[in-house]
């Protein structure tokens, strides 16, 4: 496995420096929680861990990054491969004692006690000897369908503090993003939405408070149609082929959320999506193979991902407190994990959430 440097190879006073930059950028007064954490870890719990961090880099990620480096651990980091990371973010890596190792195949071999994952990318690469720790939907349910997982997995995503992030962070950037690549008024359109999830109920709600708008929700799922309805959008089962390409076919743009691979290609015609707006917000490709990437906006990677911030650092804050703070389910007198994988415990989804109200004086949004 190739390293990248350690320690002994950059000057405190240059990696001081690379900190102070990143939390001059990101208050405490905007992320509470991280410069909390900062704090709560310089005790060095997490002493004699290795952990493996598998995050889209940005500046953002420092912050979170700085946490686990004052916890004592040995921390390696690598880059997911579902988006680009930062390049400013990577240049600024560079000048920590972080271990960097950008390509998930020269993991092989590492062992290592924890890995921060997301899209359960690090699965086929690293097997650790405590668990894992997942921060998105798309690797919960792929460490799920994994008959033969060998260790426990700590599943951030099932728990509200996320869906503060998916459902009002997500849709803030998709709205952005929107704005930076569209450059046309985004009023008085239709909008057809592919998966009604955590983060498709929050585009909507975004989408639908522009004046003029149509939402069209697509999902295979009736009693979420019904939920779609009843929050006053249109909404059509997946399976209803002839419905959903007409409703395609008179809408502005077409919205993926489901976080499933290849979901328009596999069921629908190409035609009907000939010439409209095109946007992914999924992990996954999910417009698929009928589709080239010219024809869907930020070459079909997540669109937020076209930003400087995808999603910012006030509705990222309460995700990133959370997947480091996961570490400690795994040590001390805690009973031991099961195999497989484990919601993150309510009780601390609950303090962290309120915390981040009190701070913000924001309640998450009612979308039940």
């Amino acid at each position: 496995m190739s390293e990248g440097p350690v320690a002994s190879d950059v000057p405190e006073a240059t990696e001081q420096a690379v900190f102070r930059q990143i939390r001059a950028r990101f208050p405490a007064i905007n992320a509470p929680l991280l410069h909390g954490q900062l704090s709560e870890l310089a005790g060095r719990p997490y002493q004699g861990l290795t952990i493996v961090h598998n995050v889209p880099l940005t500046l953002s990620t420092l912050l979170k990054l700085e946490c686990l480096r004052v916890s004592g651990a040995e921390v390696v980091v690598t880059l997911p491969i579902f988006v680009d990371s930062d390049p400013q973010a990577i240049e600024l890596l560079k000048r920590t004692s972080f271990r960097f190792v950008p390509r998930h195949e020269d993991l092989r071999g590492l062992v290592c006690d924890v890995t921060l994952d997301v899209c359960a990318e690090l699965a086929e690469y690293v097997s650790p000897r405590l668990g894992a720790v997942e921060l998105t939907q798309t690797g919960d349910v792929k460490f799920r369908a994994m008959p033969d997982l060998s260790y426990p997995v700590v599943s951030v995503d099932d728990c509200r503090i996320k869906r503060l992030e998916d459902a009002v962070g997500a849709a803030d950037g998709f709205m952005r993003a929107m704005d930076h690549l569209v450059r046309e008024p985004l009023g008085g359109r239709t909008y057809v939405i592919f998966g009604y999830g955590k983060v498709g109920v929050g585009i909507a709600f975004r989408l639908s408070k522009l004046p003029g708008n149509t939402i069209v929700v697509v999902d295979n799922n009736a009693t979420v149609v019904a939920r779609a309805q009843r929050h006053g959008h249109q909404a059509i089962l997946a399976s209803d082929v002839a419905s959903v390409e007409a409703a395609v076919d008179s809408a502005f743009c077409v919205v993926t959320c489901t976080g499933v691979r290849n979901v328009v290609s596999r069921s629908y015609r190409h035609e009907p999506f000939a010439g409209k707006c095109l946007a992914n917000v999924g992990t996954e490709d999910e417009f698929g193979d009928k589709f080239e990437p010219s024809e869907v906006l930020f070459a079909k990677r997540p669109i937020n991902f076209s930003l400087e911030e995808p999603t910012t650092i006030q509705y990222l804050d309460p995700a990133f407190y959370a997947h480091n703070k996961a570490i400690e389910l795994f040590l001390g007198d805690r009973a031991p994990l099961p195999k497989g994988v484990t919601p993150f415990p309510r009780d601390f989804d609950e303090d962290i959430l309120l915390r981040w109200s009190t701070h913000h004086q924001q309640d998450l949004p009612d979308f039940s």
